[in-house]
């Protein structure tokens, strides 16, 4: 019996080893029943029997019975349970499905059975094998990408202009996204190319499609990569039946309040046809609704109802087209139009009378405050009067029109006052202040650095940097300089010496630097030369009985000032032309800001001592700026020889004119006879004498700005190929008040130009116009003074402008 049991181990021993030499996967078995300790051979036996029934022995393909059975012979065991699988196993071999993973032991198990012992693995140090998990189970592989079943197709009717939409077809493999590619093909259905930018799942037919046939790639995307598959091919694409010509079905209408200054609005009315586009054109009829005809440039769905339409009546002719024709229809006249019924406002009416302050004494200045005022004046001016030592006998004093004045030689031993009128939209009311204290003269300048009476040139000369030079009542005759100065050096009347007291001969200053010459009466001026200009060189306050000449040949930024001086009555040119202040460029065409800047000036008088212009811009110079505050005034042509212009352009370029006051002058800015563009012309007012209407003449030229000007009493503005005989181009003309409208000569045309937002009496003009007539502060179509020209809170045009301002100027020379 002994002897017997001893030989059933060695042939278990013996099983063993071999099955670990022949499979790796019994060597899983044996790490997993010896890691369970306490485990009893039953229950080792039963684990065995329990993997064998779960199909976890595997062994080499192609033998997976025969591999089984050597098992269960070899292992000689008598548990009743493995015989019972090993009979099964003999009668329907498994196939083979992968590693022994033995289940654990059930709790409470006892010591291990000689079975696990047996099959424990050794360590290579003899012991056994430290316990731990069977080799791990292999990844999944990855899903395979998408197959087709059923092509894409394509819907809709292959006709230019209609939509094409695709199927995906169907698909294998769970797709999770679909591309598409639409490809034209040859009217043969080969030749296909990729149509850019289709990658939707609709196409619509285009012009280029016509003739070719379409198909739709689709392209099937899962985990596992991406799968294309082509549509069928459409039948030819054939171009869209031809639309309809329209057809009026129910009239055009018009809606809208019928007052001058509402805006009337046409509807098309109903038409037959597709794609149609309607254009406008408004009518003006009699009262009967007769005799209409075309309002000059109201061509959009609405009108703004202008003075001119008063008892008139209106209609709109409505015209529609699509590719097969066009055609006309008319609305029925409207009822005759109204005038605005609005209440007329009160003028200004003065609470408190403006007051002085300051020292009355000769050389100081005095400043007028306005006072108070009821009806919301919507501007003031101010007029400083000389009056005896007993504060009668008041009389203007010229030119003096600001908020602030110096007092003078003249006024020593008298009285002065300021008289202050407040404007709104229904007049202008004056009101006076109270005559100042007796002037006193001054004994003394406390600027002054020297006080002479001769040598002027010599004095200028030997100046230090920043002194005053005063100089005694005299002519001090002509003087040339090439001075430069570190710091301004000022030549001005000495205490109680008046501008017209203090007089030049022609002062030539060259190429000096840093000099000023305030209230003096000056017998014609040179600044600069025609190789290099004078810098820093200011003309303030003075009298110019000749012309100044400005010449700025190289540089940019000069810095030189006019400032406060009058031109009067002048007969004879600066720079040996006709301009009474001439910035000559010298024919070098220096571009950019020349630095030259003439401000709140007085440039007046005309035929017969003054036949000169106000001002010439000529030579090319560059960026020049005439304003703000300059004033032109009776430059009329009269008896003169040569024309008489306010402001005259001899080629030149970047001229800015602006916040100025032109007035009773034969005309304005004139640029026919040397290009002058591109110019700015900007919150200036134009009142013509009536004697020449044209007030802006432009010839050839272009990118010239006419924005938010005022021309008054019929003034216009002119642009043609006057004597250049180039084409304007490119102009800007937008929030004006025309009176007078826009006048385009020798075949001018306003294509490509910017013209909007301008009040207009006769027409409508470009875009977003008004027509009609203003309503201005200073009553009537004339107004009298500066500010009389501000438009009244009642006008057309008030806070109209493209930026929400009054159309036309809105600076009135404060």
């Amino acid at each position: 019996m002994t002897r017997r049991l001893v030989i059933r181990r060695s042939l278990i021993a013996a099983a063993v080893v071999a099955l670990l030499a022949s499979a790796s996967s019994f060597g899983a078995i044996a790490t997993g029943l010896g890691s369970w300790p306490g485990a009893s051979a039953g229950g080792r036996a039963q684990i065995l029997t329990g993997s064998l029934s779960a199909g976890k022995v595997h062994t080499k393909a192609g033998k997976p019975a025969k591999r089984r059975h050597r098992v269960c012979k070899r292992s000689k065991l008598h548990h009743r349970s493995v015989k019972k699988r090993c009979r099964k196993i003999k009668k329907k071999p498994r196939a083979p499905t992968g590693h022994i993973v033995p289940r654990p032991p059930a709790a409470g198990a006892g010591s291990p059975s000689p079975l696990t012992s047996a099959l424990a693995p050794v360590s290579p140090a003899g012991g056994a094998s430290p316990s731990g998990p069977s080799s791990p189970e292999e990844p999944s592989p990855p899903p395979a990408k998408p197959t087709n079943v059923i092509p894409p197709s394509i819907l809709g009717p292959t006709v230019q202009g209609e939509t094409l939409s695709a199927t995906t077809g169907s698909w294998e493999g769970a797709p999770t996204a679909y591309t598409y590619q639409w490809q034209d093909c040859n009217s043969h259905g080969s030749g296909c190319t990729s149509i850019a930018g289709a990658n939707s799942a609709s196409y619509t037919l285009g012009a280029a499609d016509i003739g070719q046939r379409a198909m739709v790639v689709v392209e099937a995307v899962n985990a596992g990569g991406a799968s294309a598959a082509n549509s069928s091919i459409s039948k030819r694409v054939t171009p869209a039946a031809p639309a309809e010509p329209p057809d009026n079905v129910s009239p055009p209408t018009i809606v809208g309040v019928l007052i001058e200054g509402e805006v009337l609005e046409a509807t098309p009315g109903n038409w037959t046809g597709e794609s149609n586009s309607y254009a406008y054109q408004w009518q003006s009829c009699d009262a009967s609704g007769e005799n209409c005809t075309n309002i000059l440039g109201a061509s959009e769905a609405d009108y703004r109802l202008g003075a001119g339409d008063v008892a008139h009546t209106i209609r709109v002719l409505v015209s529609a087209t699509n590719s097969s024709g066009s055609a006309s229809s008319s609305s029925a006249a409207t009822a005759t139009i109204a005038e605005p019924l609005l209440p007329p406002p009160a003028p200004p009416s003065n609470e408190t009378p403006p007051s002085l302050s300051g020292t009355a004494t000769e050389g100081q200045s005095l400043t007028a405050s306005k006072g108070t005022w009821s009806g919301a004046p919507t501007s003031y001016s101010y007029q400083w009067q000389d009056c005896d030592s007993s504060g009668a006998g008041c009389v203007d004093v010229a030119t003096a029109t600001n908020s602030t004045y110096r007092l003078s030689a003249s006024d020593v031993g008298h009285t002065v006052r300021v008289m202050v009128s407040a404007t709104n939209g229904a007049g202008t009311t004056p009101a006076d202040s109270a005559v100042s204290s007796v002037v006193d003269q001054a004994l003394a300048n406390p600027d002054c650095t020297i006080t002479i009476a001769s040598n002027l040139q010599s004095a200028i000369q030997s100046a230090a940097s920043g002194s005053t030079i005063c100089l005694q009542a005299g002519n001090y005759g002509s003087i040339t300089l090439g001075v430069v100065k570190s710091s301004m050096v000022t030549i001005m009347p000495a205490a109680g010496v008046n501008r017209s007291q203090v007089v030049l001969g022609s002062t030539n200053v060259t190429t000096s630097s840093n000099l000023t010459f305030e209230d003096l009466t000056i017998a014609g001026a040179n600044t600069g030369s025609s190789s290099a200009p004078a810098t820093h060189v200011h003309w303030i306050g003075d009298a110019f009985t000749s012309g100044l000449c400005i010449q700025t040949p190289t540089s940019a930024n000069i810095d030189v000032l006019v400032e406060g001086s009058s031109f009067v009555d002048i007969g004879t040119g600066g720079c040996n032309n006709e301009g009474r202040l001439e910035v000559n460029g010298d024919n070098q065409s220096v571009s950019g800001i020349n630095g030259v800047v003439i401000s709140h000036d007085l440039f007046a008088g005309g035929s017969p001592s003054g036949c000169t212009d106000g001002v010439n811009i000529t030579g090319g110079a560059s960026g020049t700026q005439i304003g703000p505050g300059d004033e032109f005034s009776e430059l009329k042509q009269g008896s003169c020889a040569a024309h008489v212009d306010s402001v005259q352009f001899y080629g030149a370029s970047d001229t800015v004119v602006t916040g100025d006051y032109f007035h009773d002058n034969s005309d304005g800015i004139m640029s026919p006879d040397g290009n002058g563009s591109p110019m700015t012309v900007t919150n200036t007012v134009f009142d013509t004498d009536g004697e020449y209407p044209d007030q802006i003449v432009i010839g050839g030229g272009g990118h010239d700005v006419i924005s938010h000007d005022t021309f008054g009493h019929g003034a216009r503005v002119r642009i043609g190929h006057v004597n250049v005989g180039a084409t304007a181009s490119t102009e800007t003309i937008a929030n004006n008040v025309l009176t007078g409208g826009l006048e385009l000569s020798e075949g001018q045309s306003s294509s490509g130009w910017s013209i909007e937002y301008n009040l207009v009496e006769g027409e409508v003009l470009g875009s977003h116009a008004i027509m009609g007539k203003p309503t201005y502060s200073g009553g009537g179509n004339e107004p009298s003074t500066w500010g009389g020209w501000m438009l009244t809170t009642a006008s057309l045009g008030h806070m109209a402008a493209s930026n929400g301002s009054d159309m036309g100027t809105n600076y009135f020379g404060s």
